[in-house]
């Protein structure tokens, strides 16, 4: 039997998505659940990745300094669990994803659109947090990925002289621990030239509180020659314009991870995360972007205004700092590739309440495993 030992460390766990991996192999045919010593269930999601396999499941709660060991146990039949599927739908152009008959968020892939983007992303109360055209900004789409000089082309707006970013695949997978999909892009200019090549994962963490995860990660390639990503802040790997009721102009307020304060204390800043959160129908609530250890000039630079925009942005160094012997341009060679991580956070609350930095932890520093087999 195999058995898995978890370690909180010096934090406490909450809902936390694990993975451990596995040298062998394990019986290709039954349904695989994990078994806490109270006898409880937890679904878990095997994955093989070369000569590894791969276990995903949910820490439901493990208090700083607390272990629990788990059993993985194999069944013939499909286990009865309490945690329902998180169903990922193909709805013409779009991807929805539905936890029971309630959607949390929908992927628009249509090709009437400049770019792709998610939109509604509902929080725990099912309100949409997000905007999708606001009439100030009408190319801020919700939640979204683009850049404004590739190569010198603008594919940050939008218009017949802007270039768009289209999906050519989609790859979609449901699951009790996550859904995911997988979207293959291409990204070309006015004259529709092609400019770079995208593989794009967007992971929704099946959280029971609904104080959703969601690990969106893009890769880049230089498939057509180099590709310079200019220096300006109209970019984003990731970027998302909240709900209305959210701006700051309207009540709401930004946090970043050294105590920053609305948009005069974390517009051109670095830092590991930044949080913007408001009332939503009487509630507050609040979307975190975690920046990655790993991704290229971590910690981020963050576009983020008290309008409602936050973008974590690596190339605007001109913009940020004011100066000239800084630049901020990415060049990605031809046939090379660059990466980027990030983990949204819905949640709610403030950035306090909704314990951001807590889930930041739990994302850079995860409880430690020990597997054994007995």
């Amino acid at each position: 039997m195999l058995k898995i030992r978890v370690e909180a460390g010096p934090h406490r766990r909450f809902n936390t998505p694990m993975k451990v991996r596995l040298n062998g192999s394990l019986p290709k045919n039954g349904f695989f659940v994990l078994i806490n010593e109270k006898g409880e269930r937890f679904p878990v999601q095997v994955f093989k990745n070369d000569e590894e396999i791969e276990l995903y499941w949910i820490l439901d709660n493990l208090e700083a300094f607390e272990s629990k060991t788990f059993s993985l146990i194999r069944e013939q039949s499909p286990p009865e669990l309490s945690t329902p599927l998180l169903e990922a739908v193909e709805d013409e152009d779009n991807v929805l994803l539905f936890l029971g008959s309630k959607m949390v968020m929908k992927l628009v892939c249509s090709k009437e659109m400049s770019k792709p983007f998610i939109y509604p992303l509902n929080g725990p109360r099912g309100d949409s947090l997000t905007w999708n055209g606001p009439p100030d900004h009408s190319h801020h789409r919700s939640i979204w990925t683009a850049h404004g000089m590739v190569n010198g082309k603008n594919l940050w707006l939008e218009g017949s002289d802007c270039g768009k970013i289209s999906v050519t695949s989609i790859l979609k997978y449901s699951g009790y621990v996550f859904s995911e999909i997988n979207l293959k892009v291409a990204w070309k200019d006015s004259s529709n030239k092609r400019l770079v090549d995208e593989n794009r994962v967007i992971r929704l963490w099946n959280i029971p509180d609904k104080q959703w995860l969601i690990d969106y990660s893009t890769t880049l390639i230089a498939n057509q020659g180099n590709v310079l990503l200019g220096d300006t802040k109209e970019a984003g790997m990731v970027s998302i314009r909240v709900r209305e009721s959210m701006e700051v102009e309207n009540g709401g307020r930004i946090e970043n991870s050294w105590g920053g304060v609305n948009e005069a204390e974390t517009w051109g800043r670095k830092a590991n995360w930044c949080d913007y959160s408001g009332p939503v129908n009487g509630f507050w609530q609040g979307i975190a972007i975690f920046d990655n250890p790993l991704n290229p000039r971590h910690p981020s630079y963050w576009n983020v205004r008290d309008y409602g925009l936050m973008t974590a942005n690596v190339f605007g160094v001109t913009d940020f700092n004011g100066r000239e012997d800084e630049k901020g341009g990415l060049l990605i060679k031809s046939g090379s590739e660059i990466s980027f991580h990030y983990r949204i956070y819905v949640h709610e609350g403030d950035a306090i309440e909704g314990r951001v930095s807590e889930k930041y932890l739990d994302y850079i520093l995860p409880p430690k495993t020990l597997v054994t087999i007995e």
